[in-house]
């Protein structure tokens, strides 16, 4: 987890998403920019831009997978060694946004597909107008032209050329990742860390099951919506309700934990988390930087803890709870209590004396 949030902490916010798309999660996507760009001189004014464009992404994304023949399972099931999910990203830095997003399309369409991205990318914003309208009029590109109408409008509305690339998947389908930059100064583009990069943490996701990864701060505007996401991703099913309310606690007191606790460093993220799906179980992980006094409160309380065993935990919870002295450590029993003492942890000392704190928690 360190290694993960050493190569995402210079942004702002960055969000990746492997889960079920629907239209709730837009708004939620929505929610989640609008946080970092209304509280932001440079950003806000592009705020409504990155809106739509997220709206358009997602559209992209749930129009192909609805569309297919063959969804995401039967390809897996064709396909045991290889993983289809769809994907969206969304990176929130100090001049702008990039936003990235795949999904699966026919190799038969890879082409055409090609041919309108870079037809698209050689046109001014006069051109781009009026190829808008050819379309709409179905006069430009060819019949097949929803998907025609949205590329033009995101170039459109980013003021950038499209960036794209194409992986091949099997003999039938390939990845189509599509990127979209949208600077706050024109003088300043904002600049993503290349396609290749976000293939990479695809990959890395779909090995380990990862539903979401998210880097930033965790105040209630953002946990809110966050949380909304996971729940799209629980099987409502009575069984699991239980299961499924201490996922959403357990969440929350990690995540709450990192707001209060965490050292907060101008331009710098918060902390970091994931939630992953193993079989039926589900694992969240998440790290922060903290003090070393935090860091001495902690361990102590990891070490008493430690040597409980799993039936002393609930009592000792419960005593706590009704006692007004104790103001610190009852999150901490509440985790150890959804969970079952299925956790890991440990403390990295860095450089300047504080240390890096990474939790994770199996439900």
């Amino acid at each position: 987890m360190f290694q993960l949030y050493q190569k995402l902490k210079s942004k702002k916010a960055s969000f990746s998403y492997l889960g079920v798309f629907n239209d709730n999660l837009t708004d939620q996507i929505i929610q989640l920019s609008e946080h970092y760009l209304e509280n932001s001189n440079d950003l806000s004014k592009i705020n409504r831009r990155v809106s739509f464009l997220i709206a358009e992404c997602f559209q992209n994304v749930v129009r192909h997978g609805s569309s297919e023949e063959k969804n995401n399972q039967v390809l897996t099931e064709k396909n045991p060694e290889k993983k289809a999910a769809d994907f969206y990203q969304i990176n929130v830095l100090n001049n702008g946004v990039v936003m990235t997003s795949c999904n699966l399309i026919p190799n038969s369409i890879v082409k055409d597909l090609k041919e309108k991205i870079d037809s698209i990318n050689s046109l001014g914003p006069d051109e781009l107008k009026k190829l808008y309208k050819d379309v709409l009029s179905k006069t430009g590109f060819s019949s097949k032209g929803g998907a025609g109408l949205g590329l033009i409008e995101m170039a459109r509305k980013s003021g950038t050329q499209l960036q794209f690339s194409i992986y091949p998947f099997d003999e039938e389908y390939s990845h189509f990742f599509l990127s979209l930059e949208i600077s706050a100064d024109k003088e300043k583009k904002a600049k993503g860390s290349g396609l290749d990069v976000v293939n990479e943490l695809y990959n890395k996701m779909q090995e380990g099951n990862k539903l979401m990864v998210y880097i930033g701060e965790f105040s209630e505007d953002v946990v809110v919506p966050l949380t909304e996401m996971i729940q799209q991703n629980f099987n409502a099913s009575e069984k699991n309700k239980s299961r499924d309310k201490k996922i959403l606690v357990t969440l929350i007191e990690i995540l709450q934990n990192i707001s209060v606790h965490g050292i907060k460093v101008e331009n710098a993220a918060d902390g970091i988390f994931s939630i992953s799906k193993q079989n039926e179980n589900f694992e969240i992980e998440a790290g922060n930087i903290i003090s070393e006094q935090n860091y001495i409160t902690l361990s102590n309380s990891f070490s008493r803890i430690d040597k409980m065993e799993v039936e002393e935990i609930t009592p000792l919870y419960r005593k706590w709870l009704d006692t007004p002295e104790v103001t610190s450590g009852l999150g901490l029993l509440e985790i150890m209590r959804n969970s079952g003492k299925k956790y890991s942890y440990d403390f990295k000392k860095l450089p300047d004396g504080n240390y890096f704190f990474d939790i994770k928690v199996v439900i």
